[in-house]
């Protein structure tokens, strides 16, 4: 049967003066009295309109539900259809069964700074994370197994433009490769499923952590060398694990890098991610994050270099080995307004580069010859980072800083950098990359399966497929744990 149950949360304002120690003239009281009245009378305006909003939403749906109720009876034998996991990279499913699959079960739906969430009754949504152009993130406990998990709803997809819609492709794709391959340092793939209600809309389920990097980075709290190692050590295990995979993360900065009250490190957002040596994407010099890009990003390089991601991270190992400034954290290396300002920072930094060293983009090297005349020495790095006393992280740094992607330090040279000798364990990155216990792999590579200008409906297909057969997936895992406990 389709679910009646509805969570409507409304906030209520209790109202009431504090104790006073001074005295207030009777003008004054009547004055904040007059006020609060205001207030409450407004709060009882805006309790009825959402009143009314609710009503007519329910109708609405109500309306929805009678005309999705023919589709369900004609696939009331769907939830017991328990189909093997065949082919995870290459799944097989009938498109039209997909979107409504999930009818067979009973729906909580949530209002959410203007957008409704419809969760199966497994869920409890108990808070908001975020919100933007990305989508709407809450948490929730999952309640098969009392654990926390972040749920992110995309909304409308098949409305949006298509760049996005490839970016939600690749995203879950990239997730699911990562948790079926059960990779370490990435944010895991819990469940995926179509909103009932809303077709096109899609839920992706991952478990929660509790902050990102950024808003410790953001804080006025100092860091000890001990704490710097382990934070760069645990980010660059992850890219590992992704440029082993053959991906390139490509928007690599602090609010994609996920931490628990443990300090466990995981990565997110893979949206923006590429195949390592693909083409140079036509949207690559306006999505990444400007502060992070790298050079080749900025001047269109010809191809995609794993490189990329190392610049990123130089400029946040930058961030973590610089002190607290003011009470608003520590400073940005390369805070540029626009691209061609970002790109004099860098050039301020480490100088002007040669011929040679851009030469995988005659375009570019047109373009600093012409708009930037001077030339720029490079600074010792040393000197720009006096209050750093270690002279390894100096070393790490400047070689992830360099103008050439192809003589920057790969992400494997970096783990095994002296710098973090303390943190980085050759006995298990020697071991097999199949082996469980080994971090620092993935178990398989990455294939994307579709070519970057694959049109919508073709994306629908793949998506909707991507969702089927995960959740085949999740039904083969369960049935192996239900084996393996009797």
């Amino acid at each position: 049967m389709l679910p009646q149950q509805h969570s409507n949360h409304q906030q209520q304002s209790h109202h009431g003066l504090a104790p006073s120690n001074y005295y207030l003239a009777g003008s004054d009281q009547a004055m904040i009295m007059n006020q609060q009245q205001n207030k409450d009378q407004m709060m009882n305006q805006q309790f009825l309109e959402q009143q009314q909003y609710d009503n007519d939403e329910q109708q609405r749906l109500l309306l929805q539900q009678q005309q999705q109720q023919d589709y369900m009876d004609q696939q009331q034998d769907y939830a017991t259809q328990q189909q093997s996991f065949m082919h995870a990279q290459q799944p097989q499913v009938n498109r039209e069964q997909v979107p409504f699959a999930n009818l067979q079960m009973e729906y909580v739906q949530y209002s959410v700074n203007g957008n409704t969430f419809s969760l199966p009754k497994r869920y409890t949504m108990d808070g908001v994370k975020g919100s933007g152009g990305f989508g709407c993130v809450v948490s929730a406990v999952d309640n098969k197994n009392n654990e926390r998990v972040a749920i992110k709803k995309v909304s409308s997809l098949w409305e949006r433009d298509r760049n996005y819609q490839k970016r939600i492709l690749r995203e879950i794709k990239i997730l699911k490769h990562f948790s079926i391959h059960q990779a370490h340092n990435v944010v895991i793939l819990k469940d995926l499923f179509f909103d009932p209600y809303q077709p096109g809309s899609i839920y992706i389920v991952t478990n929660l952590m509790d902050f990102d990097l950024e808003k410790l980075l953001s804080s006025n709290q100092t860091f000890s060398e001990q704490s710097i190692q382990y934070f760069l050590h645990e980010i660059l295990k992850a890219v590992n694990i992704m440029h082993s995979s053959n991906i390139i993360h490509r928007d690599l900065k602090g609010s994609n890098i996920l931490l628990n009250r443990d300090l466990d490190l995981q990565i997110c957002d893979f949206g923006l991610s590429r195949a390592i040596g693909q083409d140079y994407p036509e949207d690559s010099k306006y999505v990444v994050t400007r502060w992070y890009r790298s050079p080749e990003v900025i001047l269109y390089w010809n191809k995609l270099h794993a490189a990329m991601d190392m610049w990123s991270i130089g400029c946040i190992f930058a961030e973590l080995l610089v002190k607290p400034l003011h009470k608003n954290g520590r400073p940005i290396l390369f805070p540029g307004k626009d691209f061609k300002d970002q790109l004099e920072l860098i050039l301020r930094l480490i100088g002007t580069p040669s011929n040679e060293e851009v030469r995988g983009c005659s375009e570019g090297i047109k373009f600093l010859r012409t708009n930037f005349k001077q030339h720029y020495e490079k600074k010792n790095f040393a000197q720009v980072f006096s209050h750093v006393t270690n002279l390894l992280a100096i070393d790490l740094l400047e070689r992830m800083l360099t103008w050439d992607p192809e003589k920057r330090i790969t992400v494997q040279d970096a783990l095994k950098h002296p710098y973090l000798k303390e943190m980085f364990d050759p006995d298990e990155y020697n071991l097999d990359p199949s082996c469980n216990e080994n971090s620092y792999f993935c178990k398989a590579r990455f294939d994307y399966q579709f070519s970057e200008d694959i049109k919508t409906e073709d994306i629908k297909i793949l998506v909707e497929a991507e969702v089927e057969s995960f959740r085949q997936y999740i039904l083969q895992h369960q049935t192996h744990m239900m084996d393996d406990h009797n």
